[in-house]
């Protein structure tokens, strides 16, 4: 699919596997190829993921996607970051978001049959919980006059991982920028059905959300 849809990137030969240290990499992308660190996909149960020193590692949020499914996920985030790299400084959280969005919106098509839970690294109840209460979540980038903020301590708890989105509630995801984003992604691009992923990923957030 990556080079079905993104034809001129030279995309990695070869996929490595190999065993690392638990604090290593997991996914990196190297000059001899696509490389995975079978050490962070032993399954969320897996014993030595529950001693204290790896859980001061990996708090649970992240330890409990350490299982086989989020490898594909995962390997096609380093590819995005490799063919479309973005650099959030000073940018306002809606940028950030809608940037996240694009990201969201190629996964669907790079991985079609990938569960949107495991994409978006939710749990289901939590992207359930995004889809039932959309509006709300939107209303309250408004009433607090979020959109345009670009102070990263304002904002980091909208656009990076975590086990929740501490304004929003114990049952909310972290991260919930790139649902937001997603949604406005695919609102554009339903009234731009024309617009390749090549010219989505090159067209500024910006211009997607105004």
């Amino acid at each position: 699919f990556v080079k079905y849809y993104f034809p001129s990137y030279k995309a990695p030969e070869k996929v490595i596997t190999f065993i690392g240290p638990l604090e290593g990499y997991g996914n990196v992308l190297t000059s001899s190829g696509l490389a995975v660190g079978l050490q962070l996909y032993l399954g969320k149960n897996f014993s030595v993921y529950q001693t204290e020193f790896i859980a001061n590692v990996y708090p649970g949020y992240r330890s409990r996607r350490f299982e086989p499914q989020y490898i594909a996920t995962n390997c096609m985030h380093n590819l995005m970051d490799d063919m479309f790299s973005y650099n959030p400084a000073g940018k306002p959280l809606i940028e950030q978001m809608v940037e996240l969005g694009k990201r969201m919106y190629v996964l669907d098509y790079l991985l079609p049959e990938t569960a949107d839970s495991v994409k978006t690294g939710y749990t289901q109840q939590q992207l359930d919980g995004c889809f039932d209460h959309e509006a709300d979540i939107w209303n309250f980038f408004l009433r607090n006059d979020l959109l345009y903020q670009s102070d990263p301590f304002l904002i980091r708890d909208y656009v990076n991982d975590g086990p929740k989105t501490t304004a929003l509630g114990e049952a909310s995801p972290g991260n919930i920028g790139q649902f937001v984003g997603w949604q406005i992604v695919k609102k554009w691009m339903s009234s731009n059905p024309d617009i390749s992923l090549q010219k989505l990923m090159q067209t500024p957030a910006k211009q997607i959300f105004d």
